[in-house]
């Protein structure tokens, strides 16, 4: 004899109304998966985006100390040749060795003046 889905002229199973619960349970569960996958994906790509945008302002700041380093060196780069350039001439190289590096010639007393 074959098994049959009514006993007693009822339906095998659980009630309607508690099918009705179980439904409402996993349609709800359901529901919450995807909203925490969805949380965890915004958390995710807000994380991407945030650690990047660090990345691009510490990049700029960094970029903006060295050009104005660059700005130095290029500042006393001109300066130390325009030096070099009146040092071709012998009377402002034999005044400025004098001066920088107290230089002197035999026989010759340096006295030395500071000013206040």
């Amino acid at each position: 004899m074959g098994k049959s889905t009514k006993r007693n002229g009822k339906k095998r199973g659980l009630p309607a109304a508690v099918r009705k619960r179980i439904g409402d349970f996993f349609g709800k569960v359901e529901l919450n998966v995807w909203r925490i996958i969805t949380i965890v994906v915004v958390a995710i790509t807000a994380f991407i985006i945030l650690r990047t945008l660090y990345s691009v302002v510490k990049m700029k700041i960094e970029i903006s100390h060295l050009n104005s380093e660059k700005q130095t060196y290029l500042q006393s780069i001109e300066a130390d040749s325009l030096l070099l350039e009146s040092l071709k001439y012998d009377e402002h190289l034999e005044e400025y060795a004098r001066e920088k590096y107290h230089m002197q010639r035999k026989g010759e007393q340096v006295f030395i003046f500071e000013e206040d």
